[in-house]
């Protein structure tokens, strides 16, 4: 657990009800080759059991899309909810986990985390500082030198001012103004402490994934990323997390395509079994 100042004591509460998961048993021991057969869509479906705690598991009944923008993905069939976010980390996280808590209230059995493909100097900065890397590795390469370099010293500038927060991860998202990512962190922590499962989605809910994963290690378990993006800063959070992505799709702007594979494939596999 990282370390937060006097006035997150909510978060200190969040962070409480937060549990692991509990592997289910299985019926057979012809469960267990038949999920061995089904390759990484049975390790889906192993999660799913886990998150749930039943085997075998079900399908996921009410999927609510948690999202920045309104522009994001979604089918008619999926709830749907805007972040808030505000101009202050710890404000921004709490909303996240607000907005969390009424899709779990309103039915959801699943969530994904939808985010936009532009990324922040500031969100780049924050991966790069929680990987131990430097800004240049964090960074796409663009045809356009001169553009690439330009950015890479924002992000560079972004980490020097933001280093000394480290052992803060509230403050250091504040530090490099991730007000953003501080809004789908709390979305992450408040669905691991209501045993919600979540689909990440792109870069920046990695890096969400990431800041959540400092402030409470057992929230991990309860997501699962359903693509590897193109971006190298995405390579690094799925490195540093131990995340097995279910597709390797080197996607940076089409919102959805991924996790509805994992989902799709989910009911297939149930099939099977």
């Amino acid at each position: 657990m990282c370390p937060v100042s006097d006035a997150s004591t909510p978060l200190e509460s969040l962070i409480e009800r937060i549990s692991t998961v509990t592997p289910p048993e299985y019926a057979d021991t012809s469960t267990v080759a038949v999920l061995e057969s089904l390759g990484h869509v049975g390790d889906i479906v192993k999660w799913f059991a886990s998150v749930q705690g039943i085997w075998p598991p079900k399908e996921p009944q009410s999927v609510s899309v948690v999202a920045l923008s309104a522009d994001s993905w979604r089918d008619d069939s999926s709830h749907y909810t805007v972040l808030d976010v505000s101009a202050d980390a710890l404000t921004a996280l709490f909303a996240g986990a607000a907005a969390a808590d009424r899709a779990v209230d309103s039915g959801a059995d699943a969530l994904v985390l939808q985010d936009p493909a532009f990324l922040a100097p500031g969100t780049l900065a924050l991966v790069a500082l929680l990987t131990s890397t430097d800004a240049a590795a964090a960074t796409q390469r663009q045809l356009d030198a001169t553009a690439w370099m330009i950015r890479v010293g924002s992000v560079r500038d972004a980490m020097r001012l933001a280093r000394k927060h480290l052992g803060d991860t509230v403050a250091l998202l504040d530090a490099v103004g991730a007000y953003d990512i501080a809004a789908m962190t709390g979305v992450l922590l408040a669905a691991a402490a209501r045993r919600t499962p979540v689909l990440l989605n792109s870069t920046s809910s990695l890096a969400a994934a990431l800041a959540a994963h400092r402030i409470s290690y057992r929230s991990r378990e309860w997501w699962w990323a359903s693509q590897r993006p193109a971006d190298p800063a995405a390579h690094l959070v799925l490195d540093r997390l131990d995340l097995h992505p279910f597709v390797d799709l080197h996607l940076d702007t089409q919102s959805g395509i991924a996790p509805m594979l994992v989902l799709n494939s989910l009911q297939a596999a149930l099939a099977r079994l």
